[in-house]
């Protein structure tokens, strides 16, 4: 599993970086791959990195990348595991419900 760069670590890189510490020395201290570094650096324009600003982004993007539930209509859930449970294919319910639905689009 992918572990994340924590906020204390990129105040750790955030300083080494006005130290003019190279980037393969800085990934060496915080045990990071050289490509995390780098990637972690292009996140903000050239010359203006902060590590409030990159934890921020960071955090906002995870909690928008979230999977979002589908069926959210309780009516269709309990139509489509009914069924699905009487063992339509997915194709079949899709077909009924464009039928019934002519103007919605389900996928």
């Amino acid at each position: 599993m992918v572990q994340k760069i924590t906020l204390k670590e990129r105040e750790y890189i955030f300083q080494l970086i006005c130290e003019k510490e190279p980037i393969a020395e800085i990934s060496i201290k915080l045990n990071r791959h050289i490509s995390t570094i780098y990637r972690e650096l292009q996140r903000l324009p050239k010359n203006e990195y902060s590590p409030t600003t990159a934890h921020s982004q960071t955090s906002l993007k995870s909690k928008n990348s979230k999977k979002k539930e589908k069926l959210q209509n309780k009516e269709l859930r309990k139509y489509v595991t009914e069924k699905i449970n009487g063992f339509w294919s997915p194709e079949q319910i899709s077909e009924r419900l464009s039928a019934r639905y002519f103007y919605a689009h389900f996928s």
